[in-house]
């Protein structure tokens, strides 16, 4: 196995940037599970940068302040797009007076990137989706007339775009995650990875979990085998990243009888932890699994340092 990630030469970093009061902190709040900080949040004041690290992949999130006199100043000094890998455009899905603010905002960074000659992967987040909000009939009309921009503007029809809110973090969790390994170079070759493992021991559905408590991959064959690992996952997961916070003992395995058997498995490596939670039928499961696993966290492993050193 690498015993080391070599991180000296890469640098992935992850703009959020919009117009204030847009979610974009609150957001970021959810992905560190700090849900009781999200009622005080306070605008952003220019820019801050937090350190993150997605399966030990080491990134800069860069939260930027969207009140005007930021955003002049963003446009008018590019270095502040320099580099960036991935960047997340937040809209107030809710804020009807000033979503042709939005887009014209949307419009001028791009405008930034083709000047620069940069091609981050870009998403677009209708946020604030909310359940008292979304069925009605001002939401279908935002909705519309942001893709119709999107669709018309050359340089924007292809970007991604996501219904997010607060109410549904594991939502946009999914949304984050899957974005980074589809920007890192050769990051398709994890779940490539886990979908290999899961049929090489014999399992219905497997998935990993990392210390952030984010899903990182999951492979399943039916719908019911994911969904029992989900729950799990994130149950055991919990538990256990509240046991290593009052230094308890988390047990290297745990198993649970549930129509078949949830085995839940702590694994340490690259001065970072996560867990694989896997469901399955078949006793004979367990023993593939120790048999396979060194190997599997081998491949794993050189697939993350491989795509980080590009």
């Amino acid at each position: 196995m690498v015993s080391e990630m070599d991180t000296n030469r890469f640098q992935f970093k992850c703009l959020f940037i919009g117009l204030d009061n847009g979610g974009k902190t609150s957001l970021l709040l959810t992905l560190e599970k700090k849900f009781l900080k999200i009622l005080m949040t306070k605008p952003t004041k220019k820019i801050a940068i937090s350190d993150f690290q997605v399966l030990g992949i080491p990134m800069k999130i860069w939260d930027m302040g969207g009140q005007k006199e930021y955003r002049n100043e963003y446009l008018s000094k590019l270095h502040y797009f320099d580099g960036t890998k991935l960047l997340f455009y937040v809209i107030d899905i809710q804020d009807q007076d000033r979503l042709d603010t939005a887009i014209s905002y949307f419009e001028a960074i791009v405008n930034n990137f083709v000047y620069l000659e940069l091609n981050p992967k870009i998403l677009v987040l209708l946020n604030k989706f909310d359940p008292d909000f979304k069925e009605g009939m001002q939401c279908n009309k935002n909705f519309y007339k942001i893709r119709q921009y999107l669709s018309n503007n050359p340089h924007t029809k292809d970007i991604s775009v996501y219904q997010t809110s607060i109410f549904y973090p594991e939502d946009f969790h999914r949304i984050f995650i899957q974005t980074i390994f589809e920007t890192l170079p050769g990051g398709y070759k994890v779940q490539e990875l886990l979908t290999q493992f899961m049929k090489d021991i014999e399992a219905e559905a497997a998935s990993i979990i990392d210390e952030n408590l984010l899903m990182i991959s999951e492979a399943y064959t039916n719908k019911k085998s994911r969904t029992l690992c989900r729950i799990c996952g994130k149950n055991l997961t919990n538990m256990a990243k509240e046991l290593y916070e009052i230094n308890w003992e988390i047990p290297d395995r745990i198993g649970i009888e549930l129509d078949g058997l949830i085995f839940f498995k702590k694994v340490s490596y690259l001065k970072t932890r996560f867990y694989l939670i896997f469901f399955t039928k078949m006793l004979q499961t367990l023993r593939k699994l120790n048999t396979l696993l060194p190997k599997f966290l081998n491949d794993l492993s050189n697939a993350i340092n491989s795509a980080v050193q590009v």
